[in-house]
C-alpha cells in the first residue's frame, strides 16, 4: 500500500519521488521524536521511515 500510495502521490503532485522520499523520513523522524517526548512509542512512525528509507 505504501508503495501505491508513493507513486499516486508523486504522479499528482509533480513531486519529485526522492524529494518525496526524503520528506517522508524527516517527517517520521520527527514526529517519532515527539511522540517519544510525550512518553509514547513511535511504532507506525519507525515503519514510514523504514518503508521511505528502502524505497530510496
Amino acid at each position: 500500500m505504501f508503495h501505491r500510495r508513493l507513486e499516486l502521490v508523486t504522479q499528482r503532485s509533480g513531486i519529485a519521488r526522492a524529494r518525496l522520499l526524503d520528506w517522508l523520513l524527516a517527517w517520521s523522524g520527527l514526529s517519532a521524536a515527539w511522540i517519544l517526548a510525550d512518553g509514547d512509542a513511535p511504532e507506525i512512525d519507525l515503519r514510514i521511515a523504514e518503508l521511505a528509507a528502502r524505497a530510496r
